[in-house]
């Protein structure tokens, strides 16, 4: 009978043991991380009405939705988008790959037009002639992506959300020149070499293919109920995130290896099965945060050791 218990009781150590050094690993990885760990940014937005604007609760609503969509556009995973103090927006992305890349993304709305006309201003700078506006961010669908022109530079493909608005734009303005403004500046100017009946366009090009997607990315998000107010901007580099983490988990491997040994020295078998037990519990409370998941932070990290 005692050498059955003994027998049960080594099975039930070789399974925990067993699982847990052959699933840890895997579990860890799926497990997000947090801004103090992995590194990555927070950016503190206030919504700054336009004058004659007024601040409502649901433009408020409205516009953290808003920024829900730009942020998840980027593809990260597990960020945190927190309403603050009535009017302020917190977002913290974490190991995201090009931070100023996602600032603009998310605070800025790409103010897309087209024009038939322009002229210059004293600076001879070309400036749009507002009575010539043809089509605006507004008209076009959620879909644009980045593409080639013909000499393989880098421009983003557009579909109007009306097909027959730029069938009749292409027909009007056949062999003549219009011009595309983004935020005020003028990026193209192409002559209509055809009349398009499918209502998709070609932007740029642009110089790089991170310009590209960004201002993609930026007529997809839509335009922002208000516009957002940049507060504060912190970009916490992986190697100091990387540093964080090695430090914690070194401290916790120190404290896990010492409560062994205390528990052991002093209570034994009694001791040997507490430790057991407490490798059960953190790997099943690593489960649930990789299941869920649960994104992981320095404190969180603190707080389990």
């Amino acid at each position: 009978m005692k050498y059955g218990r003994f027998g049960t009781f080594l099975a039930i150590v070789v399974i925990i043991v067993g699982l847990t050094a052959g699933t840890y690993a895997t579990i860890w990885h799926a497990i997000p991380l947090g801004l103090d760990l992995k590194g990555g940014i927070s950016v503190l937005y206030r919504i700054d009405p336009d004058k004659g604007q007024t601040l409502t609760k649901a433009g408020i609503q409205a516009a953290l939705q808003a920024v829900e969509t730009r942020v998840n556009s980027l593809g990260v995973s597990s960020p945190i988008i927190n309403l603050e103090n009535g009017d302020e927006i917190n977002v913290q992305i974490a190991g995201v790959a090009n931070p100023q890349n996602a600032e603009q993304v998310i605070g800025q709305t790409a103010q897309l037009s087209i024009y038939s006309q322009i002229t210059t201003d004293k600076n001879g700078q070309p400036t749009p002639v507002k009575s010539s506006l043809l089509i605006t961010g507004n008209d076009i669908a959620n879909n644009a992506s980045v593409g080639q022109n013909q000499l393989g530079q880098s421009v983003v493909d557009i579909t109007l959300k009306n097909k027959g608005q730029w069938t009749d734009i292409t027909k009007k303005y056949f062999d003549q020149i219009i011009y595309t403004f983004l935020n005020g500046k003028m990026i193209d100017s192409a002559q209509v070499r055809a009349i398009i009946a499918n209502g998709q366009t070609a932007i740029g090009p642009f110089a790089t293919i991170a310009q590209s997607q960004t201002l993609a990315q930026q007529l997809n998000a839509g335009a922002l109920p208000y516009p957002l107010k940049l507060m504060s901007y912190t970009n916490v580099g992986p190697q100091l995130g990387a540093a964080s983490l090695k430090a914690t988990l070194d401290a916790a491997l120190i404290a896990v290896i010492l409560i062994f040994l205390f528990m052991i020295v002093n209570y034994r078998i009694a001791g040997l099965i507490a430790d057991i037990a407490l490798v059960a519990y953190v790997y099943l409370t690593l489960l649930v945060f990789a299941a869920f998941p649960i994104t992981l932070t320095l404190s969180g990290l603190a707080a389990l050791v």
